[in-house]
């Protein structure tokens, strides 16, 4: 089957003011943060006639991926997805009365930053020599840096975010990092300036610094730490909303799920201008199209989003939802066109951008 969709609108307060009005035509001064394209319940997509949800026609095996644009002006929270194991595992344990809820379903969350524009991340480790000789100069973090220096990062990360007094110690960051290069110094002191007393500032030195130009994209698996900076960007992911925090939020901080949820065995890999973005054991590829054609084969859940310009669709006869009779689907700037598996080809046209989403079988 094929569907024409529009996003769900999400307004953070990390997000930019009117930042996704080029894709919803919608400029209300709120601070847009992502536009939502797939099924899950916590912002499903709407069909874009207006005549349902695409949760009402596919469920989620059938859309396994979810889709976002998002614009950040803030930087998110220090986070961290669970694996499937524990995702499903601690899933069953919430459904017990009077259990704690940690988690909002029972999937994994691995996910793809695809760089629209230039985007700062936190993500991964920092080698820990490194991270020590930058937590030496912060006040009060001596027990924490004793714990990282013998290699316990979860001990570390506990003491940290147990620092008092907490506001001299987030401010003497800006210090600390000195002699770091422009774009760490951008990034910790957008953290310093919007969370001066967040305990949550102090992890950042455990974590490396990447930047991304237009079309790279930075790989963060089930796992691996990380906290969004700033940039717009394309997000592609499994469908999950599984977020456990370590700071930088007003929301709540779950430290003993965040660190359940550490793996060491994984890192955030990056991508830099290739064609086509596929790291390996990814669930998802990504292909940015560029005033261009593509033929996108079946066999797997595809999604295609229009970024820039509109974009034309050539689509079988059957099982259609809109478009004309001979299989033609145009598709406007900041919606959507998803096929499912068992639909044939697809043959995406634009003048502009388009991303082509797949879901790709592990």
């Amino acid at each position: 089957m094929v569907f024409a969709i529009a996003g769900s609108r999400k307004d953070y307060a990390w997000g930019v003011v009117d930042g996704l009005a080029s894709w919803t035509g919608i400029a209300d001064g709120a601070t847009q943060a992502e536009l939502w394209f797939g099924v899950h319940p916590s912002g499903p997509a709407v069909l874009a006639d207006g005549s349902g949800l695409l949760s009402d026609h596919l469920a989620d095996d059938q859309a396994p991926l979810l889709v976002k644009l998002l614009a950040a002006a803030r930087p998110l929270s220090v986070q961290v997805h669970p694996d499937a194991s524990l995702a499903a595992r601690t899933w069953r344990e919430q459904q017990e009365p009077g259990a704690t809820q940690v988690y909002a379903d029972p999937w994994e969350k691995t996910e793809m930053l695809v760089a629209l524009t230039d985007f700062t991340a936190f993500a991964g480790w920092r080698d820990a020599d490194e991270a020590v000789q930058i937590l030496e100069r912060v006040p009060g973090t001596q027990a924490a840096v004793a714990a990282l220096s013998r290699g316990d990062r979860a001990s570390a990360i506990r003491l940290l975010l147990q620092v008092q007094p907490i506001g001299p110690a987030v401010q003497a960051l800006q210090s600390a990092f000195l002699n770091r290069p422009a774009n760490e110094r951008t990034a910790i002191g957008a953290a310093i300036s919007e969370y001066p007393q967040d305990a949550g500032a102090l992890l950042l030195p455990m974590l490396a610094v990447e930047q991304l130009a237009p079309g790279d994209a930075l790989y963060v698996p089930a796992g691996v730490p990380h906290s969004y900076v700033s940039g717009t960007g394309l997000e592609v992911m499994t469908t999950s909303d599984n977020v456990v925090r370590l700071g930088l939020t007003p929301k709540a901080v779950n430290v003993d799920a965040a660190l359940a949820a550490l793996r060491e065995d994984r890192q955030p890999v990056v991508l830099r201008g290739a064609e086509h973005l596929h790291p390996p054991g990814a669930p998802f590829s990504v292909e940015l199209l560029h005033d261009g054609e593509r033929v996108i084969p079946s066999g797997a859940y595809r999604l295609i989003l229009a970024i820039q310009d509109d974009l034309d669709v050539q689509v079988g006869q059957e099982r259609r939802t809109d478009g004309d009779a001979d299989g033609g689907v145009t598709v406007s700037m900041g919606t959507a066109l998803v096929a499912t598996a068992l639909e044939s080809d697809l043959v995406a046209r634009t003048a502009g951008v388009a991303a082509v989403v797949r879901h790709e079988a592990l």
